[in-house]
């Protein structure tokens, strides 16, 4: 089954099994790092959202030879978990006040989204681009966000710099750090796992509790310094991607090279391993004690 076909057969399977007053559109969204993905949006009738289901993964899943009826099951159950229920009042945008409380940052590769940067305000960190979101009412497990763009900005009547301020404050706040060890983080997708090989340099991961643009905490304030603390050791930042960092203390490091060995490593991985989409960086950083910064 090629892709237009599966396209056509999820589409009839889901206009079998939703309201009759819902309608599906198919739509190419615009992702990070300049990707496209086509989206399927259903919109239920007097809603002003509506949920968006990327069909390419669930293809991949076909081509690797998942069952298509499980497919189906499991494209159906998405959009039941995720079906809004109200329309969101979006009046309260017009007004900074209410939106400044929420207002965080994420981090995206500077050079892959040029033309996105033309449109979004921004601020330039390392090779990184600073971006700012509304973050919608959610828990800390499961959030959702609006991308701030030049013109609410103007709307506003504020800078750059304002909403820089407001998402230093918010971000840790709303979104606070998790440091797990590797095996750790593993072990959370999968509690039945079990490592027995002590040996393995430990490594750890700077996330969020969502594991959503959690690469974003390299900014927030400290922490980077907490680390190296907690560690008794400077240490490489390894931007694994734009959900996560991979902090890998300088005493596992002896037997390296040097750091671009490990550039080496991102970079491999960002070729072979991770969608266009997820990849932050292909440089990696060293956190200095001595000089508390982050150097390339």
């Amino acid at each position: 089954m090629n892709y237009q076909d599966f396209i056509s057969c999820v589409t009839e399977f889901m206009q079998e099994h939703i309201s009759d007053s819902a309608t599906i559109q198919l739509k190419e969204i615009q992702k990070n790092n300049g990707t496209t993905m086509e989206g399927m949006l259903i919109f239920e009738k007097g809603l002003n959202i509506a949920p968006t289901i990327y069909l390419l993964p669930y293809y991949s899943r076909l081509l690797e030879g998942v069952e298509l009826q499980e497919i189906l099951d499991d494209i159906l159950r998405t959009y039941r978990k995720y079906r809004p229920t109200q329309s969101i009042d979006v009046s309260f945008f017009v007004d900074y006040k209410r939106v400044k409380p929420r207002v965080v940052y994420k981090l995206i590769n500077h050079h892959k989204n040029q033309k996105l940067l033309e449109d979004v305000p921004h601020i330039d960190y390392l090779d990184f681009a600073i971006v700012f979101l509304y973050l919608i009412d959610g828990s800390k497990e499961n959030y959702s966000t609006i991308l701030i763009h030049n013109n609410h900005m103007e709307l506003w009547g504020i800078c750059k710099e304002d909403l820089y301020e407001a998402a230093m404050e918010n971000t840790p706040r709303l979104l606070p750090f998790e440091l797990l060890s590797l095996w750790d983080y593993v072990k959370g997708f999968n509690p039945f796992l079990y490592f027995t090989d002590t040996s393995a340099p430990e490594l750890f991961i700077l996330t969020n509790p969502a594991k959503l643009n959690g690469a974003s905490c390299l900014l927030y304030p400290d922490l980077m310094e907490q680390c190296a603390q907690m560690m008794e050791s400077d240490f490489f930042v390894i931007p694994s991607s734009i959900h996560e960092l991979l902090l890998y203390p300088h005493s596992n490091t002896e037997d390296l090279d040097s750091q671009s060995e490990l550039t080496a490593l991102i970079q491999e991985v960002n070729d072979t391993q991770l969608q266009d989409e997820d990849i932050l960086s292909d440089h990696v950083y060293y956190y200095s004690r001595r000089k508390h910064s982050l150097v390339g």
